[in-house]
């Protein structure tokens, strides 16, 4: 691969479309503030200064952000944080009486519109080509704008496809607006443009009446329980391969990776971009994220995880094959399991990696974690490696041995 020039501009732009309230998605990290540049989009004029009151340091658009851009209306709701380009759909109040959130019902004027704003649609492209240039491209990308999502990825095509490492979308499981961006329509979209689902965060569980005879049965306080699971946030991450043949700066943005995936706890994204990188990045583009690893913390931190990792032991889970036979659910024996594991790897490497694993205090990566103010990440990696050692150890009958 030829080498690429690292830009000045390095910072980890983070976007957040539908910023009534001044946040994002991307966790806050306060040890790696100066890294980060914050861009919010909203829609509602109204509430555009509150925002930008709250972080004077951020980029706040005032822009209807869609698919194309034209003219198109926004409904105000009177229940502010649901407004939308699209119109509540008919079956949301039919299937799902007295919604509640919390302590609260949503009576059905809550979803009513209390006016309609004229406004310009615009893509994500145009904005970020030719309105606000000097906004740098995402990295992370997340979207709230209640059912306009996949109309915002297909106007974002040409951006996203050549920045953007992670996506976090909000989907509706149940019917909401009409003509909302279903979850098969937004997993297309994000495929076309190099993205893998890899988790779903549901929102919490709502409270709901339900209708009997044309009658609604509303629950009073007291006798409630269950509810509905109404939505959830879709977390997608680029394929490194994507990464490669369509960024202007991959090598510099498989770095951005390996910190993104780790922030959200993606941690065989860090490692798939990590090894991408050592075995691609040529001696100038290592030495150009060298010479900024003191300005910029998230580098700093990439580039000690690639120098952790490179000393990681190798050791692998046992496969299916190894353990159960053709058509089979009973386990081999543990004697049996171990002869056919280490077949395919080095029992001496296997043996010189355990003392390392099997420490119940942190090691390399979890310390780098640690170190960083990355706690939670941390405590994470370490209970799943023990809990991975130990049941691997117990699957070829090593458990008591290593133990003793």
């Amino acid at each position: 691969m030829a080498a690429e020039t690292v830009t000045p501009r390095l910072e980890l732009a983070v976007h957040h479309v539908g910023g009534r309230g001044g946040t994002g998605r991307f966790p806050l990290l306060p040890q790696f503030a100066r890294d980060f540049v914050n861009v919010l989009y909203e829609a509602d004029e109204s509430c555009i200064q509150e925002i930008a009151d709250d972080d004077p340091g951020q980029y706040v658009i005032p822009r209807c952000v869609s698919h194309v851009s034209a003219q198109t209306e926004f409904n105000i709701l009177y229940n502010a944080s649901a407004s939308s380009v699209h119109d509540i759909d008919a079956r949301f109040f039919r299937d799902l009486p007295w919604l509640g959130e919390g302590s609260i019902d949503y009576d059905p004027a809550a979803w009513s519109t209390i006016r309609r704003s004229e406004m310009m649609g615009i893509t994500l492209d145009d904005i970020l080509e030719q309105q606000y240039s000097d906004v740098p491209a995402p990295d992370f990308l997340s979207l709230n704008t209640q059912g306009n999502e996949a109309d915002i990825l297909l106007g974002g095509r040409r951006t996203l496809s050549k920045s953007c490492i992670a996506l976090q979308l909000e989907i509706s499981l149940r019917p909401i607006y009409q003509q909302q961006s279903t979850f098969d329509r937004l997993v297309a979209g994000a495929s076309e443009l190099g993205f893998e689902l890899v988790r779903l965060l549901p929102h919490g569980a709502r409270g709901q009446g339900f209708t009997a005879q044309d009658r609604v049965v509303r629950t009073p306080i007291g006798l409630r329980g269950g509810g509905v699971t109404l939505q959830a946030d879709a977390i997608f991450f680029k394929a490194p391969d994507a990464v490669l043949s369509g960024h202007k700066h991959p090598m510099r943005d498989l770095v951005k990776g390996i910190f993104i995936g780790f922030v959200l706890s993606y941690f065989d994204y860090s490692y798939a971009c990590a090894e991408t990188f050592l075995r691609l990045a040529d001696a100038s583009q290592r030495s150009a994220l060298e010479g900024v690893r003191e300005r910029y913390a998230y580098i700093d931190f990439a580039l000690s995880y690639l120098a952790e990792i490179e000393r990681f032991p190798r050791i692998y889970p046992v496969v299916w094959t190894d353990v159960f036979g053709p058509g089979s659910d009973k386990p081999r024996a543990p004697e049996e399991i171990k002869d056919r594991y280490f077949k395919a790897n080095d029992e001496a490497d296997f043996m010189a990696g355990l003392e390392m694993l099997t420490d119940r205090d942190y090691i390399l990566t979890e310390r780098l974690a640690a170190r960083f103010g990355l706690r939670q990440q941390a405590e994470l990696l370490k209970s799943t490696r023990l809990a991975s050692v130990w049941d691997t150890l117990k699957r070829l009958g090593l458990a008591s041995s290593v133990r003793a």
